[in-house]
């Protein structure tokens, strides 16, 4: 993985050893990861946190290299973004169960409650 590439996936190490690198030439290694580390996450977020459909592309901030034989699962962008759409989805579904046994709300009805979970969602 290269440092200024589009990220179309992420990496979870199952095992190995990987070097980060700030560097072209891959020569100052910045920090060793190893078993369970993640990488490559954060060319796959957007900055549009409304809307899942939105795909901008960030450009990779460093490059990996494995140091040793190294085994990795591997999520594609779009299972990153659909996996967060549905977390995303479970917290608001359990914002909104929260805020109708809340008391204060007990006389409100569901349009406002469904008003008042999307604002604390922002």
């Amino acid at each position: 993985m290269r440092k200024g590439e589009e990220g179309d996936f992420m990496y979870v190490i199952i095992s190995g050893e990987c070097g980060i690198y700030l560097d072209d030439t891959l020569t100052n290694c910045i920090l060793s990861i190893s078993d369970t580390k993640v990488f490559g996450e954060k060319a796959l977020e957007t900055d549009d946190k409304r809307y899942y459909s939105s795909l901008i592309n960030i450009l990779r901030g460093a490059s990996i290299k494995a140091h040793t034989y190294t085994q990795c699962l591997i999520l594609h962008k779009n299972d990153f973004k659909n996996v967060i759409y549905h977390v995303k989805m479970l917290q608001k579904s359990q914002r909104q169960n929260f805020i109708m046994q809340v008391p204060l709300f007990k006389d409100w009805s569901f349009i406002k409650i469904v008003e008042l979970n999307n604002l604390l969602a922002e």
